[in-house]
């Protein structure tokens, strides 16, 4: 006994993302990660850019009962990951998985909990925690981790609790976080008392998290204040952004707050106040929606602006921030007023000479990525359900649109995103054309047809006040049919209306076209099935239903016609109603499933099976025909999957029923490989498991009779369809060896007639054979009168050729001739003129080279001297400084000295002056002056250490901060009034740099000037150079055309010499070789081939017009030539390299005229060869009639002919009659 069990699903990828409360991105690795995607969990390795699914037994149909995920957790070993599921009806289960075996490790219930809306492992991961919602209650449940899963700990807890977590440093002790309270928990005593964290002046929290590298820092916010909390007090309050905080994340001491698009780093310390700001970092994000940081905490990823994800690089961000700090604090040492004067003086003083440096303005996200800052990942989803989606026949690509009004087209092959667009209406249907170029786009307000580049979409059409809710191109793409409730067809190619249809009551759901687009059917929501004709666009009512029409399928089948006895090939069609019933038009039944099922979409991507999809978000696979058979009984549903969480919106599959895709309202899309279809799987009357590869089907004993039952039935049809296709085949057979014998008789009929058709032909042959006769031998007698007129007309023809090919020589000669002299005498003063030009160029060019070269030195010199100047200045004010220093002191050391000394002196005076009274005077005015300079010297001397000791500040504080703002050094200017002799140095030298800086400044100005100057004449030049360029490759191509057309000249003439030599040479042989009774014949022959008197007329026409044409030529040329040379005497005040650049190409031109010449030569060579051959065809013609002869010597001059000797070709044959012949042949 048999069981079918159809075909098999095998995922191959998915698209898009199911966000989580307490997050979405968890990594188990430092370069992987993993999130949701639909009731199952997606894995991306960095390194090789792959996805993957993690636990494929998920697929199966024990899944199938997955309402929800909730929460993730992972081990900090990356060993265990944990799902939190809501199962049907309502009840809560922690799946936990094993990441090395792929396999489930256990499932964990606990009473009536409804979910488990949070989830963590401690951070040795020898324990699990989940926060529990009941009906009545909620509460924690801790189950201890190991081989066997066993409970630990079940505790109540308040009902605003959000999240949970376990402390880095504790694995005992369970944090609390509630909406209005933050609270502790030790798991591992009897009472598990709550101890509150007292945080007052906030009523409302919003995120915690736990710094790993700082023993008990916790981290909580409210609003836009951070609270910092250590070991369970609150150190402080801080407002560090002034906006709200939308997320917060840590890892080891680096936290993370994410606001309105920025990321605000904060770096965590073991002293007080723990925690000090670093700055922000702006990726240029409207919004971020989810960060994630590596457990290394080098990378992290960011879900940001509604659809996009990017990788973020932590070490290049903290670089960055610590380049912004450093800046900063270089912008806040600023310097003094009277400094910042001084530097400035001195930067007037030592140059006037201003350099810009130019900044090039980039991209700053283009700068991000190339910095490795932040850098995009191929990962994008739709925020929202994912209303539609639709495929290319030819081309690995996917549209899918979105309740959040945006459209996305995916390249399969690369499974990334390669154009996108936001609409401002809702998006309900999309059709791609067939070639994949086209796509056509169903909003609610208008239709859109867009045009697929390479990485954009181009609306190429719109329809406004078009309302759509299904799109669909027909199969060869000429036609697209939508609407809602008037449905119009368009045709694709001109963009112009064919036809609006009316028929429905409500809402379009489906348009299905025939495989060869003769008509395409309808359904809508009033139950109604239409047939629309594509030739006459006439309508047919198919099906007629109470509930309301979700699809319509075509499906391949046949008829049996009784009048041709052959099956026909048609359609079938099959239309699932909102009653979760299937409707076959070819049986006229509507069934049920065996079992209860919400079917919310199906297609049919084989002709033996359908897959349907549900409210649950489950996919199952439908035998069809649909079996058991009969009217009222239930069909069978052949295997289930678990995909989707939510409702199945679509599902499509692709032209060749090998891949399936689904898309459903928890925005995610799976693509599945259709394998292993229609297979047979033998079962036995026990119940047994059958596993094939990931899938497991279970034939239980209570269900055996039924399908027993269902193969009888199945096997009775499959006989009845044998001896019905036994008996077609006999009839059909038997019609064909009817058609046989019919068609050999006909063909016997038929050969018989055409023998009787030949005989006919024979007889009407030989009568024209005799008339052929007779008209032969009447016109023998017109051959020879035409023979003599041929004769006639041949010699008048000669006559004309010769004498018409004797005045195109001459006037060749002639024209020729003077076309050179003219070119030699033009090409000579040109050649003079451009020598002296060129001298003169070359003249000014050195003395500019010249003077270019002073100026570059004198420059360069300039800038070395103010280098070394700067560097020479630095050193001497340095030793200078020091030898004052040091001279300063010596002489206060001397000038004390000196006081002691004049005081000795002074009291030697004194005892000198008690003997000698004549000199007090003397003595006392000579005191009065050694204490008034005493009492100068001394403050003097503390001036100068004042002003010592000023300098020694300044030159202590100012270093650093001078060489920061400026490379050019400040002289200090001395105020000793005493030191005159220094000062008068100093300003000697500061009059002596002013005097050398001011004429180099204006030197610099004046070579600036001049090489502004240069440059406006160089590109003047180049503009009249390239203009010249122009005007000689004109010239040259014009007289290239001249030497065509005089080739074709020649070869006209060479075509008529060879003519005429055929023609003689035939003459030659019909006198020579052929009997005299074929002559007419013969020379009828010839009559027809060379007397062409239309075509000579034309020829000759032809000839005179290239020679008018030449001569027009010729003076068009002469005149540009005058024109170059005048262009050329004009531009004499231009630069040297102009006239240099010029000169070449002229020197260029000389020799292009030299190659003409030698062409002319070879030309005229070929001339007089053409007029010693035409001289010997004179000859030649003398011979064969003396008349002719003396026609043409009275027609040509000696002078004019040059005649050369030939060498003839005689050969002697003998004719039929025996008598020697001489035949000269001519070449």
């Amino acid at each position: 006994m048999t069981s079918y069990t159809g075909l098999r699903l095998e995922p191959v990828t998915a698209i898009g993302v199911n966000f989580l409360d307490n997050g979405t991105v968890h990594w188990n690795g430092s370069r992987q990660f993993f999130y949701p995607v639909g009731a199952h969990i997606r894995h991306y390795h960095l390194e090789t850019n792959q996805t993957q699914f993690l636990f494929p037994e998920r697929f199966t149909s024990n899944c199938a009962e997955v309402i929800k995920v909730c929460d993730l957790a992972v081990s900090t070993n990356f060993q265990f990951i944990a799902i939190s599921e809501v199962f049907r009806p309502t009840f809560g289960v922690l799946s936990i998985y094993d990441t090395e075996t792929q396999v489930a490790h256990v499932h964990l219930r606990h009473a009536d909990i409804r979910k488990f809306s949070s989830i963590c492992f401690s951070y040795d991961g020898s324990m699990i925690a989940a926060f529990g919602v009941g009906p009545e209650s909620t509460r924690v449940v801790i189950w201890k981790m190991g081989r066997q899963v066993s409970l630990a700990a079940v505790f109540p807890v308040p009902p605003t609790t959000k999240e949970i977590a376990f402390d880095p440093q504790d694995s005992y002790r369970l944090l609390l976080f509630g909406s209005n309270f933050v609270s502790t928990i030790l798991i591992n005593t009897i009472d598990k008392i709550q101890k509150p964290i007292e945080i007052t002046d906030f009523k409302t929290f919003n995120h915690f998290c736990f710094v790993s590298a700082i023993p008990g820092l916790l981290l909580v916010t409210s609003g836009k204040y951070l609270v910092v909390i250590m070991n369970d007090e609150v150190v402080s309050v801080k407002n560090y952004m002034n906006m709200e905080i939308e997320l917060l994340k840590t890892i080891r001491n680096w936290v993370f707050i994410i606001s309105k698009g920025m990321i605000h780093f904060l770096k965590a310390d073991f002293d007080p106040p723990f925690i000090s700001y670093l700055g922000e970092i702006d990726i240029h994000a409207k919004s971020i929606t989810e960060f994630s940081p590596s457990p290394d905490g080098d990378l992290a990823v960011i879900f940001h602006d509604d659809s996009f994800v990017g990788l973020f690089d932590i070490n290049v961000s903290l670089k960055i921030l610590k380049q912004q700090n450093e800046a900063k604090e270089n912008e806040k040492m600023l310097l003094d007023k009277d400094q910042e004067n001084e530097i400035n003086e001195f930067l007037k003083s030592q140059s006037t000479i201003s350099e810009q440096i130019p900044s090039n303005l980039v991209d700053k996200t283009e700068i991000q990525q190339f910095i490795g800052l932040f850098s995009p990942l191929s990962i994008r989803y739709h925020v929202g359900s994912i209303v539609a989606i639709a495929t290319c026949p030819r081309k690995p690509l996917l549209a899918t649109c979105g309740s959040d009004k945006s459209l996305l087209v995916w390249n399969l092959a690369k499974k990334c995103v390669i154009a996108s667009v936001k609409l401002n209406e809702p998006v309900n249907n999309c059709s791609f054309h067939p070639s994949g170029d086209l796509l056509a786009v169903g909003t609610s307000e208008r239709l859109l047809l867009y045009s697929l580049t390479f990485d954009s979409l181009v609306l190429r059409a719109k329809w406004e006040s078009l309302s759509c809710t299904c799109v669909k191109f027909s199969n060869g793409g000429h036609l697209l049919a939508a609407g809602s409730l008037i449905i119009k067809v368009i045709s694709t190619y001109s963009a112009k209306s064919v036809t609006s249809l009316r028929g429905h009551n409500l809402s379009v759901k489906s348009i299905e076209w025939a495989q060869n687009d003769a008509y395409f059917v309808s359904s809508g929501l009033d139950g109604n099935v239409f047939k629309w004709s594509a030739k006459t666009w006439e309508r047919t009512c198919m099906i007629t239903l109470t509930s309301q029409c979700i699809a319509a399928l075509l499906s391949p089948s046949s008829i049996y016609e009784e009048e041709s006895n052959k099956l026909v090939p048609s359609s079938n069609v099959l239309v699932v109603t909102s009653n979760n019933t299937i409707y076959d038009l070819e049986m006229k039944t509507e069934r049920l499933p065996k079992r209860k099922l919400t079917i919310t979409s199906i297609a049919l991507p084989v002709h033996f099976s359908l897959v349907s999809g549900d409210q649950r978000g489950d996919l199952q696979v439908i035998p069809y025909p649909l079996l058991p058979a009969g009217d009222d009984t239930p069909f069978h549903i052949g295997i289930e999957n678990s995909v989707h969480t939510m409702p199945v919106h679509c599902i499509v599959a692709s032209i060749d029923g090998q891949t399936l895709f689904t898309a459903s309202e928890d925005s995610s899309v799976f693509v599945f490989n259709i394998v292993q279809p229609h297979q047979m799987v033998v079962a036995a009357p026990v119940s047994i498991a059958l596993s094939r590869e990931e899938q497991s089907f279970l034939i239980e004993k209570e269900s055996f009779e039924e399908k027993q039952d269902a193969m009888l039935r199945l096997r009775e049809m499959l006989n009845l369809h044998r001896s019905q296709f036994q008996c077609a085949k006999t009839k059909l057979s038997e019609q064909q060896s009817r058609e046989v014998v019919q068609q050999k008789n006909k063909w016997q009929m038929a050969l018989s007639a055409l023998k009787k058709q030949v005989n006919a032909i024979i007889t009407q042959k030989i009568e024209q054979e005799k008339k052929a006769g007779e008209v032969i031998a009447d016109s023998d007698t017109q051959h020879i009168i035409k023979i003599k007129n041929v004769k006639e007309m041949y010699e008048a023809k000669l006559t004309e050729q010769t004498r018409t090919a004797a005045t195109l020589m001459k006037e060749k000669v002639s024209v020729q001739c003077d076309y050179e002299d003219r070119l030699h005498q033009m090409t000579e003063t040109f050649k003079d003129k451009l020598l002296e030009k060129r001298e003169s160029a070359q003249k000014n060019l050195e003395v500019q080279a010249v003077d270019n070269v002073n100026a570059e030195k004198e420059y360069k010199q300039i800038e070395r001297l103010q280098s070394e100047e700067k560097v020479v200045l630095e050193q001497e004010h340095k030793m200078e400084m020091e030898q004052f220093q040091e001279e300063f002191e010596q002489q206060i050391s001397k000038l004390n000295n000196e006081i002691e000394g004049i005081r000795t002196e002074i009291v030697g005076l004194q005892d000198i002056h008690d003997g000698n009274v004549e000199q007090t005077a003397n003595l006392d005015t000579a005191k009065r002056k050694l204490n008034s300079e005493n009492r100068s010297l001394e403050k003097q001397k503390q001036v100068c250490h004042i002003q010592i000791n000023q300098l020694k500040t300044e030159l202590a504080s100012r270093g650093d901060r001078v060489a920061r703002q400026t490379n050019n050094l400040i002289s200090l200017k001395t105020r000793n009034d005493e030191l005159q002799k220094w000062r008068a140095v100093m300003d000697y030298r500061s009059t002596e740099l002013k005097s050398q800086v001011e004429p180099k400044a204006h030197k610099i100005e004046g070579l600036r000037s001049k090489i502004i100057d240069n440059e406006i004449s160089l590109r003047k030049l180049k503009q009249s150079n390239l203009k010249d360029t122009a005007e000689h490759e004109v010239m040259e191509q014009e007289i290239n055309d001249l030497y065509n057309e005089i080739l074709k000249a020649e070869n006209q003439s060479q075509k008529c010499e060879a003519t005429i030599n055929q023609f003689k040479n035939k003459v030659h042989a019909i006198y020579t070789e052929v009997e005299p009774e074929h002559w007419v014949t013969e020379i009828t022959k010839l009559h027809k081939e060379f007397i062409t008197r239309k075509v000579v007329v034309e020829e000759n026409k032809a000839l005179d017009d290239t020679l008018t044409e030449f001569e027009r030529h010729k003076e068009a040329l002469a005149d540009k030539i005058v024109v170059l040379r005048e262009g050329v005497e004009s531009n004499t005040k231009s630069s040297g390299n102009s006239f240099l650049k010029q000169i070449d190409n002229n020197e260029d031109f000389m020799l292009e005229l030299g190659r003409l010449r030698i062409e002319n030569k070879r030309l005229k060579s070929d001339l007089h060869l053409a007029q010693t051959e035409l001289n010997s065809l004179l000859r030649q013609c003398a011979r064969e009639s003396p008349s002719l002869e003396t026609k043409v010597k009275t027609m040509f001059r000696s002078t004019n002919i040059i005649c050369q000797p030939v060498i003839q070709h005689i050969q002697k044959r003998t004719t039929r009659s025996g008598a020697s012949v001489t035949v000269e042949h001519f070449t």
